[in-house]
């Protein structure tokens, strides 16, 4: 039987899917026998939540949630539906294609989207500077933290792969440096540090509203396109059609 396990690094990421509550640790009630997994920003968690995951019973994966953008065309609230993930150090994984395209066909037309390349990155890009180099380096159009590690444990356990990322912040757009040290493990955010950080650099709160604004937009396409996402018939088969679109 197959079951789908998605993996998301924040918890605004995983309250788009159906069904919020209990995101705090295993979720088995969302539909179509899929499981949610909520890593904590990073390749380390989502890693470990991926082999989890695939420990439960998953045999389909998805990379779930929010991306950096690289691309200067690219607007907050466009969906990456990556074909290929490649990590900084230069590993690619592909995509499974037929679930890739199928996925894509069912799309509302309202729903802007990019079939590209995604960057994994070891770190929180946060300048429009390092976005461009890696933009150039890579060919890339969007970054996230966590695909990588995702699309490692797809490829080892050669399970079908999709990778759904959102654009929050555009290829323009530096984010606050402080950034990573609000998000808590657990994806949350830590109140008591923002809170410390606004006392001591006020100026920061228009960068975080911005943010907040775009994530606004980008969870709106997210909660768009989860049905899509628990919904069997857009599934890999893999046992049937032989459809497997691993790495060379």
């Amino acid at each position: 039987m197959s079951r789908i396990g998605i993996v998301s690094a924040l918890a605004v990421e995983a309250r788009c899917l159906p069904g919020r509550r209990g995101l705090f640790g295993w979720r088995n009630a969302l539909p179509g026998e899929a499981m949610l997994g909520l890593s904590g920003p990073g390749a380390i968690g989502a890693q470990r939540m991926a082999e989890q995951l695939v420990a439960r019973g998953a045999t389909e994966l998805v990379s779930w949630g929010l991306a950096g953008g690289l691309d200067p065309g690219i607007a907050p609230g466009t969906l990456i539906v990556a074909d290929r993930v490649v990590v900084a150090r230069g590993t690619g994984y592909a995509t499974d294609k037929g679930w890739r395209q199928r996925f894509l066909s069912a799309l509302p037309r309202r729903v802007a989207v990019r079939e590209a390349l995604l960057l994994a990155s070891d770190n929180l890009v946060t300048t429009s500077a390092a976005k461009t180099v890696l933009r150039h380096r890579y060919a890339a159009v969007a970054v996230d933290m966590e695909s990588g590690a995702i699309a490692c444990v797809a490829n080892r356990h050669r399970l079908p792969l999709l990778v759904l990322r959102v654009v929050v912040d555009p290829a323009d757009m530096a984010l606050p440096p402080a950034l990573a040290e609000l998000v808590a493990r657990d994806g949350g955010v830590h109140l008591s540090r923002l809170t410390r950080l606004l006392i001591r650099r006020p100026s920061i709160l228009w960068p975080l509203f911005e943010l907040a604004w775009n994530v606004r937009i980008a969870t709106s396409t997210l909660r768009r396109i989860a049905p899509m996402v628990t919904d069997h018939g857009v599934w890999p088969s893999a046992a049937a059609e032989g459809n497997l679109s691993l790495p060379p």
